[in-house]
């Protein structure tokens, strides 16, 4: 019986809705252009340090949305300060920077590969050129990079080749 009025108890000191906050994951509201250089490597660094991107506005902003996304970044900084330590930004930023360049190194080696050159040519023809998707998967150290391109026949974008690759492995299937 006591049992049951303690939980009673703690059911009712719990505010209606509240939901408890998300530590694992931080969030910073973004606007303005999307997919520039860099993004694909970004992306992944993002997603290993548990960070979330939301594009909260195009580039047609107000300053209560640029005020209202400045406080949530302010949070999220502090958060991650506190968790990293003062000069997260810059190890955050190296991080993006290495995985930039190895991106670089799977991008040239596709674009040397006989497949992808017969299908840029392919492509060539139609005004189109194939695009890279990269993934990677923490636990086996591999990356997954889908080469794709936009079928007009379909109107949707077509992968034509996935490629798993790693510190000694390569596959083009």
């Amino acid at each position: 019986m006591k049992l049951r009025c303690l939980l009673f108890a703690l059911i009712l000191s719990v505010p209606a809705g509240a939901v408890a906050e998300d530590t694992t994951h931080v969030s910073f509201h973004t606007y303005g252009l999307v997919n520039g250089p860099g993004d694909a490597a970004r992306a992944l660094v993002a997603r290993r340090w548990h960070i979330d991107y939301k594009a909260v506005a195009g580039c047609m902003v107000t300053q209560e949305l640029i005020d209202s996304a400045k406080t949530q970044n302010a949070h999220s900084d502090a958060i991650l300060a506190k968790r990293h330590g003062a000069d997260w930004k810059q190890r955050f930023d190296a991080d993006i920077k290495a995985e930039a360049t190895r991106q670089q190194i799977i991008t040239k080696k596709l674009d040397s590969s006989a497949e992808v050159q017969a299908l840029r040519s392919k492509l060539k023809k139609e005004y189109n050129s194939p695009w890279y998707r990269f993934d990677f998967d923490d636990y086996n150290k591999l990356y997954t990079v889908e080469v794709k391109a936009w079928d007009q026949k379909a109107g949707d974008y077509k992968t034509y080749y996935v490629l798993t690759a790693g510190l000694n492995r390569w596959e083009l299937r």
